[in-house]
């Protein structure tokens, strides 16, 4: 997803792959559910 957002030329084929990922619910769930800050070493 990174190298698509970032505007990497890419086949529509792996775009529309990368984007149906991205739409999966258990993936939509674990990218947006809640994380403790990361606390610096």
């Amino acid at each position: 997803m990174r190298l698509l957002r970032s505007g990497y030329e890419m086949s529509p084929a792996i775009a529309a792959y990368a984007e149906a990922v991205w739409r999966r619910p258990s993936v939509r769930e674990y990218i947006e559910h809640a994380r403790p800050p990361h606390a610096p070493s």
